[in-house]
């Protein structure tokens, strides 16, 4: 396995992350995941998730393990290259994304997080960059094909692992995983009252605030959806099943062709949460 250089492959996590290719022929991304003893919970779930039977369901969105370098106390996975995240593909001005390819992108990515969500399984930093895209379809630019690309979920190092067995009332956090001065992030309003919140709900106000300021498609019933994904009290907020359901209803009732136009410069939204 060597290194290799894209030009279009980036990471803010210097040393984390690297591009690769396998056997000469296929690209890859080295993620290092366990180090100075450290990240063995994240392996043990990609390990769950990423391999059969898991890996086999197709809801189950997340990244398969290509092959695993274990050197001392650091454990170094391999999983196929991706280049664009589902930020990337979402902005107007960056692909010729139609809001079709954007609505059934977004459709997948509520059938990863509702797969985690059903396994009691939260990610805590669920927003569109830690969606990667396949490829981008871009049918404004008269491309065609006759699938869709598949959407992936990456970056549970933060994410939360709750007993089958365990009760509602104690799948909840005490603590945030990050300072919230130093996060960068939008900020759910539960974070804000120092209390154990619902991580669950958390996921879902983060992609809904998330696809609020980013995804613009003037159409009322995709604007609804997104408000009550991030509903201030998060027991109002919209699960992931009943965001998916709610959306792909509406696709499917919804002409290819009144879709087939450009997503719009998202707008200056002051919402209050």
């Amino acid at each position: 396995m060597s290194l290799v250089n894209w030009k279009s492959f980036a990471t803010t996590e210097v040393g984390l992350r690297h591009a690769a290719r396998m056997n000469g022929v296929r690209d890859v991304v080295l993620r290092v995941i366990v180090n100075l003893g450290e990240g063995h919970a994240h392996l043990n779930l990609l390990k769950r998730l990423a391999r059969p039977p898991d890996s086999l369901l197709s809801s189950n969105h997340i990244l398969p393990i290509l092959y695993e370098v274990v050197f001392e106390d650091i454990i170094i996975l391999a999983v196929p290259k991706l280049i664009f995240d589902l930020d990337d593909a979402c902005r107007p001005g960056k692909f010729s994304n139609s809001i079709e390819d954007v609505l059934y992108m977004i459709v997948q990515a509520l059938e990863g997080v509702s797969y985690l969500h059903q396994n009691l399984i939260a990610h805590q930093d669920l927003f569109l960059n830690n969606f990667m895209v396949e490829w981008v379809p871009e049918s404004l630019a008269e491309r065609t094909s006759v699938t869709r690309p598949r959407v992936y979920i990456i970056d549970l190092e933060t994410a939360v692992e709750f007993p089958e067995h365990s009760k509602v009332s104690e799948r909840l956090c005490s603590k945030f995983h990050r300072s919230l001065d130093d996060y960068g992030r939008y900020v759910a309003p539960e974070l804000k009252t120092l209390q154990p919140y619902c991580p669950f709900r958390l996921d879902m106000w983060q992609l809904g605030m998330n696809l609020n300021m980013a995804v613009e498609t003037d159409l009322k019933e995709i604007d609804e959806i997104w408000l009550g994904l991030c509903a201030h009290a998060p027991e109002e907020r919209l699960t992931a099943d009943e965001a998916l359901k709610a959306l792909d209803e509406y696709l499917r009732r919804t002409p290819s062709t009144a879709l087939h136009r450009k997503l719009l410069t998202p707008k200056d939204k002051n919402l209050v949460f």
